[in-house]
């Protein structure tokens, strides 16, 4: 290749690919081609994660505040309203109830109705909007009919597992929802 701005004719000329697959021997070094790394995707927006842990299924507590979460909400498209869901201590240090950022779930991206406004963790409420995108984004696909309701049963809620002795419920924290129904565009 010639040197500096100016081409030569060898550079503007096809190069000659041999006519035969040219197979590397014993002694040939094998090298990759020279490329430009290919682009790197953006990161998906973070809602969280699930605990994989068996060893810590005891520890149940409040989930800890998200600085932006609110702005996150707006993000998301989630039309919200602050709600309060006081911290309440047993015998000792551990909350038992409660939640340090709740909100009432009016409406989320998907537009989808509900039968009584969720009440909610920021957190859970960040994740549920990413339901909402995923379970209309299945029932298209699957159904051919987007989800317009949801009938849940249950939110907020402070109280123990009904099997488990010591242990309260992720409702206790605002952190779950119990979903019983949906009702598609198309009819039951």
């Amino acid at each position: 290749m010639a040197c500096g701005n100016a081409l030569s004719r060898e550079d503007l000329a096809p190069s000659r690919a041999p006519t035969t697959p040219v197979w590397p021997t014993a002694n040939t070094e094998l090298r990759a081609p020279d490329v430009a790394p290919l682009p790197v995707a953006p990161k998906p927006p973070a809602y969280g994660s699930a605990d994989l842990d068996p060893d810590n299924d005891e520890l149940v507590a409040p989930p800890d505040p998200i600085p932006d979460c609110m702005e996150r909400l707006e993000r998301e498209g989630v039309t919200w309203k602050p709600a309060e869901l006081p911290l309440k201590q047993k015998v000792g240090d551990a909350y038992t109830c409660g939640a340090e950022q709740a909100v009432v779930y009016v409406r989320g991206p998907e537009k989808i109705r509900f039968n009584g406004a969720p009440i909610l963790t920021c957190g859970m409420a960040i994740a549920f909007a990413r339901f909402e995108r995923l379970l209309n984004e299945e029932a298209m696909r699957t159904l051919k009919s987007r989800v317009v309701r949801i009938q849940h049963i249950g939110t907020y809620n402070c109280r123990k597992m009904t099997r488990f002795q010591n242990l309260v419920s992720e409702h206790s924290y605002g952190n779950a929802i119990d979903i019983q129904s949906f009702t598609l565009e198309s009819g039951p």
